[in-house]
């Protein structure tokens, strides 16, 4: 949406589900600071890091392979997305060619459909970027 102005009824619109996703018993956290994609990405890669410290073991993702997979994430439709997101055996993972050779190839665990409104799962909303 980047350079197209927000109309006042799409605020409305916005600020309606912001406040619908944050307000009472709602386990989602507004984030009005992640307000780019580069800061999306980031907070992405941070929270993807902190769930694979095992997988990682103290070797941080490069920039080469945080590119790799970002074209994973880029889907090609709603129904590629749905398939990811559906994952094998309940669990949505991205493969990663190490780029230090002998570190080889991982895969990363990024959703679990059983922790659906708990445990490793974390729910955030922000403005449209």
């Amino acid at each position: 949406m980047a350079g197209k102005v927000k109309t006042k009824q799409e605020l409305a619109i916005e600020r309606d589900l912001i406040n619908q996703l944050t307000k009472g018993e709602s386990q989602w956290v507004y984030r009005p600071e992640l307000n780019t994609e580069d800061l999306l990405w980031g907070n992405f890669f941070a929270k993807l890091e902190a769930n694979n410290v095992r997988i990682l073991q103290d070797h941080p993702l490069t920039n080469s392979e945080k590119n790799q997979i970002k074209n994973q994430l880029n889907f090609v439709n709603f129904y590629e997305a749905a398939k990811w997101i559906a994952g094998e055996n309940g669990i949505a993972k991205v493969q990663v060619q190490r780029e230090d050779a002998s570190l080889g190839t991982i895969r990363l665990e990024v959703l679990w459909r059983n922790n659906v409104a708990g445990g490793k799962s974390s729910y955030e909303v922000v403005n449209q970027v």
